[in-house]
């Protein structure tokens, strides 16, 4: 597997993203870059702050790096993923996860829980489900093996993360990528709980 490691300290900042792109969604930070007529999200490892709590995941990009190998491998749609290291002052982080993005400025994105919200009454996120996800996408061409490639690969690297809001229709006419999958493949597991007998008494808990 190739790693490619991108320094995007003098990539130019877009800054005036159409409103509601998919970037802006989510608890992390993420900010979107330019660099040779593409455009890539640079986003934060996984972080968590409330009250008196916090925890932060330092290795957790690999498991986004090591999912989109995986994607790849399958034959999957998965945004290629690298290492984004930085050394600008504006962007408060230094090494996170960077994907190359796939959404173009004159995109029309509708996210899942859009899309759900438009079509079942009342709808809240504990509706959504495959059945619905399913009924309410399948007029676009692809749809259903587009579910079961999604099915397979979440159950390949362990990813808990594909809510309504990590997948949507672009242009009316086809489905996203498969993006946002770091929370997978023991992203959370600690070198501590890496030993066999560790992980047995992790799971005697469960």
């Amino acid at each position: 597997m190739t790693i490619i490691l991108h320094n995007i300290t003098h990539w130019e900042r877009v800054d005036d993203a159409p409103s509601g792109a998919l970037h802006t969604e989510g608890s992390l930070s993420k900010y979107l870059l330019r660099y040779d007529n593409s455009q890539f999200l640079f986003k934060e490892t996984w972080t968590r702050r409330k009250g008196d709590y916090s925890e932060e995941i330092k290795h957790q990009f690999w498991s986004e790096i090591v999912a989109a190998e995986v994607g790849e491998l399958l034959g999957l749609q998965v945004p290629e993923t690298f290492i984004g290291l930085n050394e600008r002052s504006d962007i408060p982080f230094t090494v996170w996860v960077l994907t190359k993005w796939f959404l173009k400025d004159r995109d029309i994105f509708v996210r899942g829980s859009e899309l759900m919200t438009r079509h079942i009454e009342n709808y809240s996120e504990k509706q959504h489900n495959l059945d619905s996800a399913i009924a309410h996408t399948v007029d676009i061409e692809g749809a259903l093996k587009y579910w079961i490639e999604m099915i397979v690969f979440d159950c390949l690297i362990g990813n808990t993360d594909r809510h309504h809001e990590n997948w949507g229709v672009i242009n009316h006419s086809r489905l996203t990528p498969l993006y946002d999958n770091g929370i997978s493949l023991g992203w959370r597991v600690h070198d501590a709980l890496l030993s066999e007998n560790e992980i047995q008494k992790k799971w005697e808990k469960l």
